[in-house]
């Protein structure tokens, strides 16, 4: 019979094998690290006198070993030979045991705990293995044994089930323990001790590629994925918050089995992803999350796909600049709320085709801009390049025709006059040392248009300080000093009004050339 012992103590040994430091027994172990005893048959028998031959019998025997009576080499040897200490297998580089003419043989690794810390829950790995068949062991001590000691003192052996097995196989073994405190640099020790059964020669038990690492906390969700709903042709998710060490996730569709990763990435992560979602993905859905240490099922949520009878909507528009020369004036950017028929049988019309769209200046629809191509760069944002050049002092908008040919993936044509306008847009105001107002525009530079100014704190508006390295000015300052001039007028002209009226606030729009120093006097 194999049987295994822990011992733990609080002293510091001065050579003692490593958190993380994997032992493959290339050459025989130090006698500080691994080290071995044969237990006497005198101490071997039971009180009445009779032979070992039980677990209890065993345990008992255990209660008697300190750690400081295993001190013995462990010394390397050609085969497999019964001998009453460990020996190290020079052709296999393993250790292992084959008691004979004792009660049994103990190995016994000396541990050390390197990792700066109290280390509580150590995981115990190795590979066993079975050189000589398992011939005349006891039935109860048939395999390993395995205890753990907090002081290493007679009497103090805690038996481990996780190692411990009357029908010992070949292959990985591993079990975490739960010490409750390990104190840095403080020693383990583990034992294997082998019962020399009763009869015939036992078979050997070989230990190989001993470990002992950080345990692996199991998965643990804190928050399910929730009910949802969405449109059809539009995109849905769903979403599991899970903690613990190297998770993996696999969602599936609670009736049709996990969903395939290879066609939907994400369902191997903690957010679902269903695009272009149809009727058919109607259903309820569950993630597994698992790791080493084992798996984990969420609750199932349930999405609904409902038809869509909705046009798609424009939510904004940009036009597409460089801070480079020479400018970019080609390339305009419209955001949708889904995607737009692309030429699918389901929807029909290609809505890409240029002819269906129009881009033109804001204050003068006739002035539009030829358009020569329009890519689909994500499911709800579209490029338009034109053939001209736009005018960086105007504002442009993006429309769909008149005839419901923009359509979505169900066939819902946007409605008669839907656009969406591309201007600069102020995206941050502040007030310098002086007192001058500093706008940034979310437009790179370009002649006759300003992105980012200074005006004086004066009465009359001077301009204390232009920036002219990464921003867009004024094409003159008295132009400048003209504008902030009307701008404060018109604000106070709007306070008043609003104040007759009995309204909250003025709110400025986005275009006009007036619009950046009447939000500028408005906050003055």
């Amino acid at each position: 019979m194999a049987f295994c012992l822990v011992y733990l103590t609080a002293q510091m040994s001065e050579a003692a094998v490593g958190i993380n430091s994997q032992q493959t027994f290339g050459a025989a172990p130090p006698v500080a690290d691994w080290s071995t005893r044969s237990v006497p048959q005198t101490a071997g028998t039971t009180p009445s006198g009779s032979e070992t031959t039980t677990a209890a019998q065993m345990d008992a025997i255990v209660q008697t070993n300190t750690a400081a009576m295993i001190n013995g080499a462990v010394t390397d040897q050609a085969g497999t030979a019964a001998s009453g200490a460990a020996r190290r297998n020079t052709a296999g580089a393993y250790v292992f045991t084959r008691p004979t003419g004792n009660t049994a043989t103990i190995l016994m690794v000396t541990l050390v705990n390197s990792s700066g810390g109290n280390f509580p829950s150590p995981t115990i790995s190795y590979d066993l293995g079975i050189p000589d068949a398992i011939a005349s062991e006891d039935a109860e001590l048939a395999g390993h044994r395995v205890y753990y000691s907090l002081t290493g003192l007679a009497n103090s052996w805690t038996l481990i089930p996780g190692l411990t097995t009357t029908t010992p196989a070949a292959g990985p073994v591993s079990t975490t323990l739960s010490l409750g405190t390990w104190a840095a640099n403080s020693l383990l020790y583990v034992i294997w001790v082998d019962d020399n059964g009763a009869g015939g020669g036992d078979g050997s038990f070989s230990i190989d590629n001993f470990l002992v690492s950080a345990g692996i906390p199991c998965p643990t969700i804190s928050q399910q994925p929730s009910n949802t709903n969405t449109l059809v042709g539009r995109t849905v998710s769903l979403s599991v918050v899970a903690t613990g060490p190297a998770l993996t996730y696999q969602w599936s569709k609670v009736g049709s089995g996990p969903i395939d990763t290879t066609a939907n990435p994400s369902a191997a992560t903690a957010t679902l992803v269903i695009s272009n979602a149809q009727s058919s993905d109607t259903g309820d859905y569950n993630v597994t999350v698992a790791n080493s240490c084992g798996p984990v099922s969420s609750a199932s949520a349930h999405i609904e796909i409902l038809p869509d009878t909705f046009p798609p909507r424009f939510l904004s528009a940009r036009v597409v600049t460089t801070n480079q020369p020479p400018p970019d004036l080609n390339h305009f950017l419209l955001i949708t709320d889904e995607q737009l028929c692309s030429g699918e049988p389901s929807c029909g019309e290609n809505s890409l085709f240029s002819f269906f769209w129009r881009i033109a200046q804001a204050d003068n629809e006739l002035l539009e801009l030829g358009i020569s191509s329009i890519n689909m760069i994500n499911p709800t944002t579209y490029e338009f390049v034109t053939s001209d050049s736009r005018d960086p002092s105007k504002a442009y908008r993006i429309y769909a025709d008149d005839f419901g040919s923009v359509r979505d993936l169900s066939g819902n044509g946007v409605p008669p006059g839907t656009f969406a306008e591309a201007a600069p847009e102020v995206t941050a105001i502040s007030v310098g040392a002086t007192g001058s107002v500093l706008y940034t525009f979310d437009e790179a530079p370009e002649a006759k248009e300003f992105a980012t100014f200074n005006w004086g704190g004066g009465a009359n508006g001077t301009v204390d300080t232009v920036d002219t390295v990464n921003t867009k000015v004024a094409a003159e300052p008295p132009v400048v000093r003209s504008l902030f001039a009307v701008a404060a007028a018109l604000s106070d002209e709007l306070r008043l009004l609003a104040s007759w009226l009995g309204l909250g606030r003025v709110t400025v729009g986005r275009r006009g050339d007036l619009t950046p120093a009447l939000r500028a006097a408005k906050r003055s």
